[in-house]
């Protein structure tokens, strides 16, 4: 199964930077076989623009189906884990598990 994850940053801003740092971080926690891309729009706007970018740094999911998107510098890895790895998407190393959420809802009697 073909694995895709682009990434679109502007430049060399910091914001871009972090992004592009932690994506690498990224490639350690997801098993398999899996493509990376980053794309700077400052140079390829028209990629931008197929793919409905609107803000950067974002992180597209192309491959496996559905697509999926996060939009900010990646630094939630957890979360950004859990939007990435789903029953039909990405899968992780064994050794890194995900952090179940807390229910965070008051409980009336």
């Amino acid at each position: 199964m073909k694995r895709l994850l682009r990434l679109y940053v502007t430049g060399r801003s910091a914001r871009s930077l972090r992004a592009i740092e932690k994506l690498t971080l990224l490639r350690e926690d997801l098993e398999g076989d899996v493509e990376f891309e980053i794309i700077d729009v400052l140079e390829h706007p028209e990629f931008a623009e197929d793919d409905n970018v609107l803000a950067t740094p974002t992180l597209i999911r192309l491959q496996p189906l559905p697509i999926r998107k996060i939009v900010g510098d990646l630094g939630d890895r957890e979360k950004v884990l859990e939007v990435l790895v789903d029953s039909i998407g990405m899968s992780r190393r064994a050794e890194s598990p995900l952090t179940p959420h807390e229910d965070k809802t008051e409980k009336r009697p």
